[in-house]
């Protein structure tokens, strides 16, 4: 049950990244943070690889890259 809660957690973070990009919007601040988020739960599920997607996400938008 507990799994569930982080999909649903996720799926908010998620949906909340999409409607942001589908609306070219410039709030990088909402992004970044959608994604540390992600990070945390892809971190506590032990998903490595999505960490590190995640990782390089933020280091584009945060330009360190």
């Amino acid at each position: 049950m507990m799994l569930s809660g982080k999909r649903k957690a996720a799926g908010k973070f998620e949906q909340s990244r999409d409607i942001l990009r589908q609306n070219n919007s410039s709030n990088k601040t909402l992004l970044i943070d959608n994604l540390q988020n992600l990070r945390i739960l892809a971190e506590r599920a032990g998903k490595v690889k999505d960490v590190a997607i995640i990782d390089d996400q933020i280091a584009v938008l945060s330009g360190k890259v």
